[in-house]
């Protein structure tokens, strides 16, 4: 799809702000209302690419103790983490944001006015998504299941798992604090033939 933003500075505006809130809602495995609450300050740079997101209120915290989710430079898939969240701070900084501007905004546009993204925005946004893709991709259309933005934390765990994090390091990084984790876990189609061979 960044092929298709050649010349059109706001499509690349808004498909940079896409891979941010992907990135960091699967990798950081966030629910709907997590991504929707993030400001700018949440998000603090370390050395070496890695980035911590602050979530400030969640679904297991009502009393807003906070918890820090720390993102790598890069996934074991070689998602390149650490340069997507830089390059959407620095636009967003670079268009007036203040730390406690959303992280994700309608347009996106910072400044006077700037509409944060509601929780709901990011399924819609996600499921446009999945159709440009199939528009642009042909080959894939009717291979894409009806995903919702809580695709990103399932997604999120399956993969860990699938990479090999353990059951409590997916609950730990996903902030479960139940064994709830384990239904979000849906082994992919690859791991279920894989058990056939272990028989």
């Amino acid at each position: 799809l960044a092929a298709t933003a050649d010349g059109a500075p706001a499509r690349r505006a808004e498909l940079e702000q896409d891979a941010c809130w992907l990135v960091v809602g699967f990798f950081g495995m966030l629910r709907r209302s997590e991504l929707a609450g993030l400001r700018l300050g949440d998000v603090h740079s370390l050395t070496g690419g890695v980035h911590v997101v602050r979530i400030t209120r969640s679904k297991t915290d009502q009393v807003g103790a906070g918890v820090d989710v720390h993102l790598g430079a890069s996934s074991g898939s070689g998602v390149r983490i650490g340069r997507i969240i830089g390059r959407h701070l620095e636009r967003a900084r670079s268009g007036g944001a203040e730390p406690s501007a959303p992280l994700f905004t309608r347009g996106p546009q910072w400044g006077p006015g700037s509409e944060a993204w509601r929780k709901e925005g990011f399924t819609r946004r996600l499921r446009a998504l999945l159709g440009e893709m199939q528009r642009a991709l042909p080959q894939i259309a009717g291979r894409v299941p009806d995903y919702a933005s809580h695709s990103l934390r399932r997604g999120g765990a399956t993969a860990a798992a699938e990479g090999g994090a353990s059951g409590e390091q997916i609950k730990a990084h996903g902030r479960w604090r139940s064994e709830a984790v384990s239904a979000y876990i849906l082994p992919s189609a690859a791991a279920k033939a894989r058990i056939v061979g272990c028989m």
